[in-house]
């Protein structure tokens, strides 16, 4: 089976900004500008940790004119080395960070089963 794999190569350290110069806006719906990702369901699965870790990763592409649907799945079966516990709660970092290390398939080529699983994707 192959994947395709969302997965940012050359990752840099944000630098510090200054930004007392900056006015802020007074509000943003993001939502009807269609650049936050779709509710999801997790059904008993006590994985809101990959939820809202893909629904980032959904947004940031959303930002930058791209519409894809990630896996949870993946990180869910995938990313126990990153203090997840698959259907028993997680790390949001640990699992930004596994994305970042391993990428993230769309959840189109690894579907949502709502059960932890071996992890289907090579290289974990």
């Amino acid at each position: 089976m192959s994947y395709s794999y969302y997965k940012q190569e050359n990752y840099e350290r944000p630098v510090d900004l200054d930004l007392s110069e900056v006015q802020p806006l007074e509000e943003i719906d993001w939502q009807s500008l269609g650049k936050v990702s779709a509710v999801k369901d997790q059904g008993v699965c006590d994985a809101g940790y990959a939820f809202c870790s893909s629904s980032l990763m959904e947004s940031y592409y959303l930002l930058n004119n791209q519409n894809v649907t990630l896996s949870e799945q993946q990180i869910i079966d995938c990313s126990a080395d990153y203090t997840t516990f698959g259907c028993q709660g997680g790390s949001r970092n640990g699992t930004l960070i596994y994305i970042r290390e391993k990428g993230l398939t769309t959840g189109a080529q690894y579907s949502y089963k709502g059960v932890k699983r071996n992890c289907q994707k090579e290289n974990g």
